[in-house]
């Protein structure tokens, strides 16, 4: 090995070497990185889709067990929900409606199919559809609303 001279440095002294490096850095790391959020990425939707079908299955098993009647919206409930971040939150609106279930009069609180928008309305009639042994938990048998 020969001694520097003023024209020769060693390595980790040269100007150009650091700047190769402090390049490489970045766009190696982004190895490391990228994965990563992959992986984040990869468990996030799989826990959306779980979340989906445990819900369709519980609408799956009401459809099956339930016994279906008219109901009446009599009022939408609006809800704002406050939020951290770029959304700062959402709104829902929960149809209100009233029918019969097991020969007696009953009121739901349909949370599961909010929908704003004027997608329900007061005084339209829907399929809703209730489990006989417990009619608290209701749905919509059909988003198609009934002629009066």
């Amino acid at each position: 090995m020969t001694e520097p001279t003023a024209t020769t440095k060693p390595w980790f002294r040269d100007r150009y070497t650091w700047k190769f490096l402090g390049g490489a850095a970045p766009f190696l790391a982004g190895f490391i990185v990228a994965p990563v959020f992959g992986v984040v990425s990869v468990f996030g939707s799989m826990f959306g889709l779980v979340a989906d079908n445990h819900a369709m299955r519980a609408d799956s098993h009401l459809r099956s067990i339930s016994e279906v009647t008219t109901g009446t919206v009599i009022d939408i409930d609006v809800r704002h929900y406050s939020g951290a971040g770029k959304t700062g939150g959402h709104t829902e609106c929960i149809p209100i409606v009233k029918g019969e279930a097991n020969g007696s009069p009953h009121r739901w609180e349909l949370t599961n199919y909010p929908a704003c928008n004027d997608y329900y309305t007061v005084g339209e009639r829907l399929q809703v559809m209730y489990d006989p042994a417990d009619v608290d938990p209701a749905g919509v048998r059909s988003d198609k609303i009934l002629t009066t």
